[in-house]
């Protein structure tokens, strides 16, 4: 007897996925400056107060009810060349209007993110100097359209609160970029933005005209407060793609038989 053939072939193919960024995730670890207050009419302070404030607040990531005014995350996902979407989550969203305070506008940076190393002392005449601004329209609903433009500093609006009542003072997280009043300026990215109020969140959807390599850098950074300023987020993330993870494919084709061979004596 004579063995067969034993024939046995098989192909080995690695096949990576598309390169694409993932979803990341900026915890609340921003405190920033400076706690500053808004006295009622006829209120008399101490000609100390705001020293006072500042070194009350100057430790507190929230000033006020952090049931009202608490910025927990922001997720920022880039997706494609172009698309971005930040949701952030935040108890004021189901506050609004608390003390006159209304929602904020997002800001970027395109060229990184680099705050003041002790973020305490963080606010617009220190900290990141931010290239976009994205403004939200009908800012007292709970949706809408947006446009992103190239930051002008005169269209930046600060934190602020509104006078309280006649012998009282409103504590407040100020000099803080908190909107932006576009004047003129051509936008350079469309979308639109929607509060939940059940999951506490904004969710902001943004298609730019170009794509984010023709815009910035890989590492852009992100700021949001509401109008008080009371809670302040920010934090980097990165538009550059991470490869999906490899699949490897095993294909086989094989031919095993024995065909013995007798001869007849």
């Amino acid at each position: 007897m004579k063995a067969g053939l034993l024939l046995s072939v098989f192909s080995l193919i690695i096949c990576t996925g598309t390169a694409q960024a993932v979803p990341q995730t900026i915890n609340d670890n921003f405190i920033g400056g400076r706690p500053n207050y808004t006295a009622g009419p006829g209120t008399s302070v101490p000609a100390n107060y705001l020293n006072y404030v500042r070194d009350t607040y100057r430790n507190a990531d929230v000033i006020g009810n952090p049931n009202s005014f608490n910025i927990e995350s922001m997720t920022v996902d880039f997706t494609g060349t172009n698309t971005l979407s930040v949701v952030i989550n935040s108890s004021f969203f189901d506050n609004i209007g608390e003390l006159g305070v209304g929602i904020g506008d997002l800001f970027i940076s395109t060229d990184g993110w680099s705050p003041v190393a002790d973020t305490r002392d963080d606010y617009a005449g220190t900290g990141e100097d931010w290239e976009i601004a994205v403004q939200l329209d009908s800012r007292d609903s709970l949706a809408g359209a947006l446009n992103a433009y190239n930051l002008v500093a005169p269209s930046v609006v600060l934190s602020s609160v509104a006078a309280p009542a006649a012998g009282h003072v409103a504590i407040y997280r100020g000099e803080q970029e908190v909107r932006y009043n576009a004047n003129g300026e051509s936008a350079i990215a469309g979308g639109n933005w929607a509060i939940d109020t059940n999951a506490n969140t904004l969710t902001l959807n943004i298609t730019f005209n170009n794509t984010f390599e023709q815009i910035g850098g890989a590492a852009w950074g992100f700021h949001y407060a509401m109008t008080c300023g009371n809670d302040v987020i920010e934090g980097a993330a990165s538009n550059t793609a991470v490869p999906e993870p490899s699949t490897l494919l095993l294909f086989g084709s094989a031919i095993i038989g024995a065909l013995p061979l007798r001869r007849k004596a």
